[in-house]
Order: C-alpha cells, then sequence, then structure tokens
C-alpha cells in the first residue's frame, strides 16, 4: 500500500489540491484502487490535507487448461 499526502496552507490553495487529486485518480485508477480521505483541517483554519491511499489491483488468472 502506498499513501500520498496533498496539502495545502491557504484557502485558496484548496481548489488546486483538489483539481491535483483528480488527475491523480485519473491517471492511477486504472492499475490501483483508490481510497480518498475527507479534507482534514489545520488547527488554524487556515489549510488542510487529503491522503490518498493506493493499493494495486488484483488481476484474474487464467485457468489451465489440464491435459488429457
Amino acid at each position: 500500500m502506498v499513501q500520498i499526502r496533498i496539502s495545502w496552507d491557504f484557502e485558496e490553495e484548496q481548489k488546486d489540491a483538489e483539481k491535483v487529486l483528480k488527475k491523480i485518480e485519473k491517471a492511477l485508477s486504472t492499475s490501483f484502487v483508490l481510497s480518498v480521505s475527507k479534507p482534514y483541517k489545520n488547527r488554524e483554519g487556515t489549510g488542510g490535507r487529503i491522503y490518498v491511499r493506493l493499493m494495486k489491483k488484483k488481476r484474474a488468472r487464467k485457468k489451465r487448461e489440464r491435459k488429457k
């Protein structure tokens, strides 16, 4: 499992962080299962962060044919 943290310092940067998150989701959704957290606010109330967890997708294995 891989975890990515996207953070911002000011409220104006939150929209940019969400755009980056959408690009990450679009690029990695084919080979990974994504789990995106809710946006967390910093104590000062100006910034925040979002966590993205990536887990490798399991591919279906081909069944072997038995020799007769």
